[in-house]
C-alpha cells in the first residue's frame, strides 16, 4: 500500500469507526435520562438500610437505560418514573423493572427511572428519547410521589422553574461547546484501553449510600407543634398532575405504545407502629439542605402524607377510567410493612419482587396502538 493510499485509510478508517459506534454504541448528540456507558457500585454497608442491597451495582447500557439491552425481546416495555422505579439502593437484578423483565416470558423492560424526576421531567425526557428508542410495546409510568413532593415543596427548595426541569429531566444532553465535533472514537478506545490493562471503565465511580439515616434522626428531633396535620388545598396541584399524565399517554400512544399506569404504594399510615416509624425520614419543607439549618422547619405527618398521595392515587385511577387507559393499583395491592420498604416508599429487595409479580400479573399480554384512548 502507497504513502498516499495510507493517508487516505486512515481517515476513512476513522469515520467508518465512528459511524459504527454511533449506531452499535450511543450517540454523543442525543438525550439520555442516565448517562450511557456508566458504573456506579453504591456502598450500603454502613447505612442502617434494611432490605437494601448490599453493594448495588448501577449500571447503564447504550439507550441510556438501567437494564439489559433489548435483543431479540418479543416484547419491549420501558418503565418511567423516579427513585423508586430506579431502585438506587438495590442491585441491577434486584430492581422491580428487572424483576418483572425475569417474571415476563420473552420480555424486555428497560428502566428509565431517575431519582426526583416527575412528570413534568417525564414529558420533557420523552419527548427526546422515545424518537431514539426501539420500537416499544408498553410504557409503565410509576407517578404521583415525585410529583406530590414537588407540587408542596417537600423536599425541593421554592422557586423552581422550567429551566431546572429540563436540566434536570436527563443526566446526559449534547454539550452544546462540543457541537457536531465530539468524536465517540475517543471514548471507545479509551474503553478498549481501560479493559486490556484492568482498569476501570470511564463512568465507574464508587457511591456512598444517601442520607437518610441522617435524614431519619432529624425527623425525630421534630417537634409536634411542627408536624402538618392538616392536608392542604390539593386541586390546582391535581389537575395540572391529570393534565400532565394525560399528555404523557397522548405522546406514548402517538409513538405505537400502549400507556400502563400504576398507583403509587408507600408505608404511609395512620397509627403506625414503632417499626415503622423507625424507617420515616420524608416529609420535611424545603431542600433537605436546610433541614439542619432551621429546627422549626415544617414536617407533613405520615398519615397527612399518606392521606395526599392518596389523591394522586385516586386522580391515576380516575384518569385511567376517562380515557380507558389500563391501570395496576399498585398502592392497593401493596402491604404497608416493613419487610416490603426500606423507608418510607423505596422498595426493598423484596418489596421490589413483590410489586414486580403484582404489575406482571395485572399488565397481561402486551398490545400496541393508541386505541385505548377516547377522543
Amino acid at each position: 500500500m502507497t504513502g498516499l493510499a495510507w493517508l487516505l485509510a486512515i481517515p476513512v478508517g476513522f469515520i467508518g469507526l465512528e459511524i459504527a459506534l454511533r449506531i452499535r454504541w450511543h450517540n454523543p448528540h442525543h438525550f439520555y435520562v442516565r448517562t450511557p456507558g456508566t458504573l456506579i457500585i453504591r456502598d450500603n454497608s454502613s447505612s442502617g438500610l434494611k432490605g437494601a442491597s448490599l453493594r448495588p451495582v448501577i449500571a447503564t447500557n447504550r439507550l441510556g437505560l438501567r437494564g439489559d439491552l433489548p435483543g431479540r425481546a418479543k416484547v419491549r416495555i420501558l418503565a418511567v418514573g423516579g427513585s423508586t422505579t430506579e431502585c438506587a439502593l438495590l442491585d441491577q437484578h434486584k430492581t422491580w423493572p428487572y424483576q418483572l423483565q425475569i417474571k415476563s416470558s420473552h420480555t424486555w423492560v428497560g428502566n428509565a427511572g431517575k431519582a426526583g424526576n416527575n412528570c413534568h421531567h417525564h414529558l420533557v425526557a420523552l419527548q427526546k428519547i422515545l424518537p431514539q428508542l426501539p420500537k416499544l410495546d408498553q410504557v409503565l409510568i410509576l407517578p404521583g410521589l415525585t410529583d406530590l413532593l414537588f407540587d408542596f415543596q417537600i423536599h425541593h427548595p421554592p422557586g423552581l422553574d422550567k429551566d431546572w426541569i429540563e436540566h434536570e429531566a436527563f443526566r446526559y444532553r449534547p454539550a452544546l461547546k462540543h457541537g457536531m465535533w465530539r468524536f465517540w472514537t475517543s471514548h471507545f478506545l479509551q474503553h478498549l484501553f481501560n479493559a486490556i490493562t484492568g482498569r476501570h471503565p470511564p463512568g465507574y465511580r464508587i457511591s456512598t449510600s444517601p442520607q437518610i439515616a441522617k435524614h431519619r434522626a432529624r425527623r425525630a428531633r421534630v417537634k409536634a407543634d411542627d408536624f402538618i396535620t392538616d392536608v392542604p388545598d390539593m386541586d390546582l396541584a391535581l389537575a395540572a398532575f391529570a393534565k400532565n399524565l394525560s399528555a404523557l399517554c397522548e405522546l406514548i400512544a402517538r409513538h405505537g405504545a400502549v400507556p400502563i399506569l400504576l398507583t403509587h404504594p408507600s408505608i404511609w399510615h395512620a397509627n403506625a407502629s414503632d417499626e415503622v416509624n423507625e424507617l420515616l425520614y420524608a416529609g420535611g419543607i424545603g431542600s433537605p439542605d436546610t433541614w439542619d439549618e432551621n429546627l422549626n422547619t415544617k414536617w407533613y405527618a405520615a398519615d397527612t402524607l399518606d392521606r395526599m398521595l392518596k389523591a394522586y392515587n385516586d386522580t391515576v385511577l380516575a384518569l385511567c377510567k376517562d380515557l380507558d387507559i389500563q391501570c395496576v393499583d399498585l398502592a392497593a395491592a401493596t402491604p404497608k410493612t416493613p419487610d416490603l420498604f426500606v423507608d418510607d416508599f423505596h422498595f426493598s429487595e423484596a418489596g421490589a419482587e413483590y410489586v414486580a409479580s403484582v404489575i406482571a400479573r395485572g399488565i397481561g399480554p402486551a398490545r400496541r396502538g393508541n386505541a385505548m384512548m377516547k377522543s
